[in-house]
């Protein structure tokens, strides 16, 4: 019953001014897309030390992780693996789908409401 109570408003709260859902799938969209860049960026720099500490060593291979470049920083939420990418590319995808649903629906009620 409660969660219908929720839905019911959040429905409203959307459906009342389109514009909202606009700014919410803007904002979904620009945040995801700077955590992407982030995690690109320090995927990059992992390569990076991972090859020269390999070199200095003499080693083959040596495999670094963001905690070991960044001690100092919590780095829990930097995407890491594949999937964690991928997640974020669908969490692109919702925040695009959005702000799509939500100008088709501003045009919808400029036009008949």
């Amino acid at each position: 019953m409660m969660i219908d109570d929720l839905l019911e408003g959040l429905h409203h709260y959307f459906w009342s001014k389109p514009k909202r859902l606009i700014a919410l799938g803007g904002a979904v969209r620009n945040i995801v897309f700077g955590w992407l860049a982030v995690g690109l960026y320090a995927n990059v720099g992992v390569k990076a030390a991972s090859i020269v500490s390999a070199t200095a060593r003499g080693v083959s291979t040596s495999q670094m992780s963001i905690s070991q470049l960044y001690p100092s920083l919590p780095t829990w939420w930097i995407p890491e693996s594949a999937i964690s990418f991928i997640l974020l590319i669908a969490a692109f995808g919702l925040g695009i789908r959005l702000t799509l649903a939500g100008k088709k629906l501003d045009r919808f009620m400029k036009h008949y409401v």
